[in-house]
């Protein structure tokens, strides 16, 4: 029986694992502060345990995700430690790549009982260490997901991710679809005399989609819905939802190549970001950047406003920066965010 330590945050990862610890075949422990994580490794005698650590959780420690694994690995040397990026729901190569640099061995997206069928063999591949014992766990876990799906708080965004994926549509395939020749229609765009670059039309999105999948515009909106939820599309001002309406949204861009690693270690740097304290209706925020400025620090560096967006929503995903009060995604405005550590 494998040990698994996860460190952990959020309530419907926590009980998707217990609910799963025995068909799974793992001694799980569940915690939440970094002293009981500590405690739980000090007394581990397996050799290769599996600890899986929440970026969300790392944060109250005043860690850096790096600084974060290096303790664990100080502890455990020969661990298997994996990230658990609870704000992303589709993890691709360039969070692998961070993930590597911070020293884990991998990265697993928001872990949801209503996604199993995206997030399971991921798990289990980790869990097990072995393809063909992964395999017979898999198959073992359908009556447990069940379980956990009655006791999960699950949003409007899970349920889109779920009921595309469940249909086999690869959305990241057809996010570079809808971008390339032949996709919707991206162009530069106005509205209220403020100008919209490379973006589309909502309502045309809707109809690409349609057309794409073969499906009717009602499922072409759930199927937009999920590709917003995973961060592939956005609103321009993320704002709005993804519907037939004449909202402006564009396919996320990232420049190339894009190393988050280094682009966090840039702007981060004494000539990034201007991080200082500052104060808004009498309330003082102590080190933190202005979104608009950052999105401008980026455009003087070559980068387009969505190469800016994008990148900067990715260090919130990898919960690396933050809205001040949690209540925004990157915006191109003037809203306070913070890097947790450097």
């Amino acid at each position: 029986m494998r040990k698994v330590v996860f460190f952990s945050l959020d309530r419907n990862a926590s009980i998707l694992l217990r609910s799963l610890a025995s068909a799974l075949q793992i001694d799980l422990s569940v915690v939440t502060q970094w002293s009981e994580l500590k405690t739980a490794l000090g007394a581990l005698s397996a050799k290769d345990p599996l600890i899986i650590v929440g970026l969300d959780a790392i944060i109250p420690t005043g860690k850096s995700a790096p600084t974060a694994i290096a303790r664990l690995r100080e502890v455990l040397p020969a661990a298997t430690i994996v990230l658990n990026a609870e704000r992303r729901m589709i993890v691709d190569a360039a969070d692998q790549a961070w993930a590597a640099m911070c020293g884990a061995n991998g990265v697993l997206p928001r872990m949801s009982a209503h996604r199993w069928r995206a997030v399971g063999p991921a798990l289990t591949s980790w869990i097990a260490n072995e393809a063909a014992l992964a395999d017979r766990f898999l198959h073992r876990t359908a009556p447990f997901v069940r379980a956990a799906m009655q006791l999960e708080e699950v949003d409007a965004s899970i349920r889109a991710l779920d009921a595309a994926e469940s249909k086999g549509i690869d959305l990241p395939a057809l996010a570079v679809r809808m971008a390339r020749s032949g996709g919707v229609n991206i162009r530069d765009r106005a509205y209220h005399l403020r100008n919209y670059p490379e973006c589309f039309i909502a309502s045309e999105g809707v109809s690409w989609i349609a057309k794409a999948l073969n499906t009717s515009a009602e499922r072409a909106i759930a199927v937009g819905q999920a590709m917003q939820a995973a961060g592939l599309i956005y609103h321009v001002a993320r704002e709005q939802a993804f519907g037939d309406a004449y909202y402006f949204f564009r396919v996320a861009k990232f420049p190339q190549p894009f190393v988050i690693a280094d682009f966090h270690a840039q702007v981060c740097s004494a000539v990034g970001f201007a991080n200082q304290d500052r104060t808004h209706h009498g309330t003082e925020y102590k080190q933190c950047f202005i979104g608009k400025e950052a999105i401008a620090w980026c455009q003087k560096r070559n980068m387009s406003l969505n190469e800016a967006m994008s990148a900067g929503q990715r260090l919130i995903d990898l919960s690396i920066v933050s809205h001040v009060a949690n209540e925004h995604p990157m915006k191109d405005d003037h809203f306070f965010y913070r890097f947790h550590a450097a």
